[in-house]
């Protein structure tokens, strides 16, 4: 003890003492180093390429000013908002950043265009997918079921033996909402219009003749099929844009799988169960 008490009186071991006792309070109480914000001249020109596509015309000096302005006031607070942590937990924000990410992973295939051999065997490889439906080009004489409740058939069959006699079709009839005549349509689109039943039988009706009563859900129709054309494989001309976008997309959620599995090999991965214990 006594040994120890010369020691602490040491001029030495008080200068030590107060040099690191002011030395501490400096490091304290100086202010943090100054972190640079570089506005390069090219951004600027983006600032001001951006409010010229927003308002039509480009930015006074100072309406430069106080673009250059904002941009450093949000670039202050994003920093300080990462600094403290504010983005940890912040599911939006998270979102936005895996959605960049997919951005930027798509972009690596959004450049590649397919030879006409590689559409040619996409379609090839592919071709229930593209295959033309069947279409007929038809007009109807309408008997409405409104109008004529239970006489509708009786009415549509009368009219038939007009029809078939030479009478005008044009004359004959009530007024359809959606028109007369229809020209190249599907069986789907003519279902979405009178029935499944009615485009089931229409597309068995006989080309260039007279056929009916058909019943839909507004009443009984006579139809007279001009044309028809059989489903059939399309040529590469008529579905090039549609198999151009497939292909892309293909290889862009390929490329997107590659990059994918690249990255998450970096990471080790641990997934801990959530049952509970026996």
């Amino acid at each position: 003890m006594p040994r120890l008490r010369n020691w602490i009186r040491e001029p030495l071991v008080h200068f030590v003492f107060i040099g690191a006792v002011i030395f501490s309070a400096h490091a304290y109480l100086r202010p943090p180093p100054r972190r640079q914000i570089t506005v390069s001249a090219d951004f600027i020109a983006g600032l001001r390429a951006e409010h010229r596509a927003r308002t039509g015309a480009p930015p006074t000096a100072e309406e430069t000013q106080g673009l250059i302005h904002r941009y450093i006031e949000e670039e202050v607070l994003h920093r300080e908002a990462l600094a403290l942590g504010l983005d940890v937990g912040d599911i939006i924000l998270r979102r936005r950043l895996v959605q960049k990410m997919q951005f930027l992973l798509d972009d690596e295939a959004a450049s590649v265009e397919p030879s006409e051999s590689e559409l040619q065997s996409y379609l090839d490889a592919n071709a229930e997918r593209y295959r033309l439906p069947a279409v007929i080009s038809f007009r109807h004489v309408f008997v409405s079921r409104d109008r004529r409740g239970e006489g509708a058939i009786a009415e549509a069959e009368r009219l038939l033996d007009s029809l078939r006699g030479g009478a005008d079709s044009g004359s004959l009839g009530d007024p359809f909402v959606q028109g007369s005549a229809w020209s190249r349509r599907t069986a789907k689109e003519i279902d979405a219009v009178f029935g499944a039943a009615f485009a089931e039988k229409a597309f068995a009706a006989k080309e260039g003749s007279w056929s009916g009563p058909i019943e839909s859900s507004y009443g009984a129709h006579l139809v007279w099929v001009s044309e028809r054309s059989e489903g059939r494989a399309p040529a590469l001309s008529e579905v090039r844009a549609r198999v151009r976008d497939d292909w892309r997309a293909e290889r862009r959620e390929e490329a997107r799988k590659v990059a994918m599995d690249r990255l998450r090999a970096r990471y080790q991965v641990v997934i801990e169960s959530n049952e509970a214990a026996p």
